[in-house]
């Protein structure tokens, strides 16, 4: 046996006092007699009272002795293991993930974290020997909480403290820092407090059997939003929002989903899901303004946290372009320009000469895009989108080495946008401009000889596409792959323009610019965009990037950088997260720690209690019944 609190041994002093009154204790009876010469008598006859006529009532007192000794080990808090355990090296890691956030409708509401937190406090309790203790949160990434400790309180405590994450945790991170903290323990064990993480436990369990699993929760009541993302049409001026549900029971549910655009209601989706499977809907959003999307299951379940998700929709707008181009030039250019209405707004946009360009340059009203098609301008913008057909400015990284003659034109990079659904193989080019890129710059098609013929450079202020050849002076306008081209064109340096962040970040995950921050920007501003207030917050920048890891919350978020804006959305949107199912451990927990200290059905100390409370029952029988004195 162990006490889990040794301290209370102290009151077995308790038993001396209890002796003492018992010494004290003289019961007197009133006796009526004739005279008082017969009471006299009757006196001198009676002997002394000696020291063990006063113990006379033995049993009375070693009732009250017993009942001192168990209500003393009650209070020490006793844990039987008969020899048979012996001490170990436990690292509990706790699972505080969203989906710990269920509520267990048979556990009085409780949450699946509160019952983890009750199970550490039994765990610790019901371990019989002196082990050694540490606990590991497995939240946003793995940290001790605690140190290696032989206080069990002071576990109890720490797990405690552990505040819900509502992001996803790395259970193998996890397990694998507690691997590395026990090395050179004695009798390792790796304990996992968690609802299963969608089976991931088992997996983890099964490879290394110092870890044991022990399962929270039983409800699996619960629909959750899986994955949302928007698509721009922009020639339909509509967005196609793309909505993925779960369904983690195991019963057929009908419900709805509601989109809301800026807080107004923009559609109504009723569907119906089977159970344990997924639903998938495109719904089209006529909102060419733009705005923040929310999508929210109109359900109460188990889980609430994976009932909405969000996302940003792009205002579609046309883009105005500008063609400098000799006159006889400017036939293709310009229905190739027109065919792509309402991508390019063909009242905002202009056609002039290479001298009305030079003589106006200065003066020269903003265009989202200029192109420049066989013909070297004085100057241009310190900033912009550019497209430049056989003739750049100098201070382009563009050297020129030569011509070469009849050149095959190949395709290099398949996968981007401004080379998408584009084929190039078949194409006659007289002749093109041998260059050399003096600065990185992303080649999209060139020679066999890998001589670079269309190429992107990208700068922080100028965006520039490229082509070493005179278009003219080949087949590729009578080609369907100069149109598209110049519409890939467009819509990615402009109305398709790559965003400085990507558009969604999971719960947890630390923000990054994708591409190089202007120069002149020393710091950006953060704002969250909620429907009661927003609140932002400024923070510098490092060079020409910044970190932002305060993603813990859901919802949408704008950074200012410099003159423009950028938005992005934190969502939880975790199958991992939603499919909150019990997962079933292999062994029981209970087993596989050995856990003990059941007296009678009940932990030790209430056993104690109630076999005390019992014996004082007794007691008090004995002596109203007259069977001690």
């Amino acid at each position: 046996m162990t006490l889990l609190a040794p301290w209370a041994l102290w009151l077995f002093s308790i038993g001396g006092a209890v002796v003492a009154l018992y010494l004290l204790k003289i019961r007197r009876h009133r006796q009526t007699v004739p005279a008082i010469e017969f009471w006299r008598a009757l006196v001198s006859q009676a002997p002394v009272r000696s020291l063990f006529q006063r113990l006379k009532r033995l049993f009375s007192l070693l009732l009250w002795l017993i009942i001192v000794a168990l209500l003393v080990l009650a209070t020490g808090n006793p844990i039987f293991s008969f020899g048979k355990i012996k001490p170990r090296s436990i690292a509990i890691i706790l699972d505080n993930s969203a989906s710990m956030q269920t509520i267990e409708s048979e556990a009085e509401n409780k949450t699946r974290l509160q019952l983890a937190k009750e199970a550490i406090n039994e765990l610790t309790s019901r371990r019989p020997v002196a082990d050694e203790w540490m606990l590991i949160e497995a939240g946003r990434e793995p940290q001790v909480h605690i140190a290696w400790t032989r206080d069990r309180r002071a576990v109890r405590d720490a797990a405690d403290s552990i505040k819900t994450y509502e992001g996803s945790s790395d259970l193998a991170a996890s397990k694998e820092l507690a691997q590395q903290l026990l090395v050179g323990k004695e009798r390792p064990c790796i304990v996992i407090i968690s609802d299963g993480a969608n089976d991931e436990i088992i997996k983890l369990s099964t490879e290394d059997k110092t870890v044991v699993y022990w399962p929270i929760g039983n409800s699996d009541d619960n629909l959750g939003i899986t994955h949302l993302s928007v698509r721009t049409h922009r020639q339909k001026s509509a967005h196609y929002a793309f909505i993925r549900v779960l369904n983690a029971s195991g019963n057929e549910i009908e419900t709805r989903i509601v989109f809301e655009l800026d807080g107004s209601t923009a559609a109504v989706e009723p569907f119906t899901i089977a159970a344990n499977s997924e639903w998938e809907k495109t719904v089209i959003l006529n909102a060419p303004q733009g705005g923040v999307l929310r999508a929210s299951i109109d359900r109460d379940d188990s889980l609430m946290l994976d009932n909405e998700a969000f996302a940003i929709l792009d205002p579609i707008r046309s883009a105005s372009t500008l063609l400098i181009t000799p006159p006889e030039d400017a036939y293709f250019f310009e229905q190739a320009l027109v065919a792509m209405e309402p991508l390019v707004d063909l009242d905002s946009s202009s056609t002039i000469s290479p001298d009305e360009f030079d003589q106006t340059a200065a003066t020269i009203q903003d265009f989202d895009l200029m192109i420049f098609n066989n013909c070297l301008p004085k100057q241009i913008p310190p900033t912009g989108k550019f497209i430049f057909v056989n003739g750049w400015p100098a201070e382009l990284p563009i050297t020129v080495s030569g011509i070469i003659d009849s050149p095959e034109l190949f395709v290099s990079q398949r996968d981007h946008p401004l080379t998408r659904y584009l084929t190039l193989r078949a194409v006659m080019l007289a002749q093109a401009q041998r260059v050399e890129l003096t600065q990185r710059s992303t080649v999209l098609a060139q020679t066999t000889e890998a001589d670079p013929l269309i190429f992107l450079i990208d700068q922080p202020d100028r965006q520039a596409l490229c082509l070493a050849f005179d278009v003219l002076d080949s087949d590729l306008p009578f080609r369907n792959a100069f149109p598209m081209l110049m519409r890939n064109a467009v819509a990615f340096l402009v109305t398709e323009q790559p965003n400085w962040i990507r558009s969604e970040y999971h719960i947890g995950e630390i923000i990054q610019p994708v591409r190089p921050l202007p120069r002149d920007v020393s710091e950006i501003t953060i704002a969250r965009l909620s429907a009661d207030e927003i609140s932002q917050q400024t923070i510098p920048t490092n060079g020409e990037s910044f970190t932002f890891s305060s993603t813990l919350e859901r919802g949408p978020l704008r950074i200012s950088i410099g003159n423009e804006f950028a938005y992005a959305v934190v969502n939880l949107t975790s199958t991992k997260e939603t499919a909150i199912g019990p997962v079933v451990a292999i062994a029981q927990p209970g087993d596989n720690l050995v856990l003990t200290g059941r007296l009678l059905g009940m932990v030790p100390w209430l056993a104690l209690t109630v076999i005390a409370l019992a014996l004082i029952t007794l007691e008090w029988l004995t002596y109203h019944f007259r069977w001690t004195e």
